[in-house]
Order: C-alpha cells, then sequence, then structure tokens
C-alpha cells in the first residue's frame, strides 16, 4: 500500500515539473500570449479551423475570356461600282403570244375523231355548247375542224376526203343552233376551209 502512494506522489511531481517546463519554453517564444492565458486554458483542446469548402463569390476583378465576334463583317463599299438591272418584263410582255391553258383538254382529243366516232363528236358538241368554256377554247374547237385528223392539212389525200364530207354535213347541222357570234363565226370558218379541200381534192363543189 505505501508503494502505490509513493508512486502516485512521484508521477504528481512529473507531471508538475514537467507543466512547469513547458511553461517557460512558451514563455520565452511568446510571453504576451501565455500572461493572458489562464493554465486552464492551455489545456484546453484548441478548435480546429473550419475547412474551406467552396470558392469566393467572382468579382468583377476576374479576368474574362475574350471570344472573337461571330457577327459577318459587311464587304467594303465601292463606290465607283454602279450596278444596273435590266427592267423586268412587263405582265404584258410574258403573255404575249401565249395562250391561256384548256378548259376542257379531253375536248381537244374528240375533236381530232369529230366525223368518225359518235361518242366523241357528242363530247366535242358539249364542249362547244358549254357556256362555261372561254371563247377562244371554243372558237379553237370549231375552226380546227380543218386540221384535227388530217396528216397533212396543207396537203389532204382522196382517202381522207369522205372525214372532209362528214365534217362539211356536221358543220351544216350545228351551226344554225350556234350559242354566241363566236361559235357562229367559227362554223362559217371551219366551213369554208374544209370546202375549199373538198374542191381541191375533186374540182367541183360538193352536190
Amino acid at each position: 500500500m505505501k508503494r502505490i502512494t509513493f508512486i502516485l506522489i512521484a508521477c504528481a511531481v512529473v507531471f508538475v515539473a514537467t507543466r512547469k517546463i513547458v511553461l517557460l519554453l512558451q514563455l520565452r517564444q511568446d510571453p504576451q500570449p501565455i500572461a493572458s492565458a489562464s493554465s486552464a486554458d492551455l489545456f484546453m483542446p484548441q478548435k480546429p479551423e473550419p475547412l474551406v469548402t467552396s470558392l469566393p463569390p467572382l468579382t468583377n476583378l476576374t479576368l474574362r475570356i475574350q471570344r472573337p465576334s461571330m457577327r459577318p463583317t459587311a464587304p467594303p463599299i465601292q463606290p465607283d461600282v454602279q450596278v444596273t438591272k435590266s427592267p423586268a418584263p412587263s405582265p404584258a410582255q410574258q403573255k404575249k403570244g401565249a395562250k391561256p391553258p384548256r378548259q376542257d383538254p379531253m375536248a381537244r382529243v374528240a375533236l381530232s375523231l369529230v366525223g368518225v366516232d359518235p361518242n366523241a363528236e357528242e363530247y366535242w358538241a358539249l364542249a362547244i355548247n358549254d357556256p362555261t368554256l372561254s371563247g377562244s377554247e371554243r372558237e379553237d374547237l370549231i375552226e380546227d375542224l380543218n386540221e384535227e385528223g388530217f396528216v397533212d392539212p396543207k396537203n389532204p389525200t382522196l382517202d381522207e376526203l369522205p372525214l372532209i364530207m362528214s365534217r362539211l354535213d356536221i358543220i351544216e347541222e350545228y351551226a344554225p343552233s350556234a350559242i354566241d357570234e363566236v361559235n357562229a363565226r367559227s362554223f362559217a370558218e371551219a366551213y369554208k376551209d374544209l370546202l375549199n379541200m373538198y374542191v381541191r381534192l375533186t374540182g367541183q363543189p360538193p352536190p
């Protein structure tokens, strides 16, 4: 029991001596903090400094990368160069010599078979009496009776004489009931041309 007590006393003496030595060393290095600090503070565990987990906010002093501008640059101005443009053609010049598109192209197909196919003749007759068709289209459908269906309208053959006679009869049938002046004038023109073709082949007018 006495031996244990002696050991405890010896440890306490060593602890006090060590503490004094540490205090003396700190006093020599920095006497101001040691003088103001209490003995209890010297042995209190020091709080660790906080770690920096985020960057400080950027300021206007931060360097910025200068990026090249993507805007197109205008070409250099050449004041001495004068560009002249030719005037655009007027609508009248564009339409000059051009016919409007046909409203009934199938009537043109039927025209080539008039005097040969009764069904074609019926379709053609309905077309020339259709007031919704333009006057120029109806005019072509009648006046071209001396062209469509012939191999060479300017030089008809005797084989085509029956076709000529058939179309003369058709004009005589439809002309009296022409729906307007355009059709009447076109019937007269086509009849005259077919009659000349007949006389050229036969040498005499039709009976």
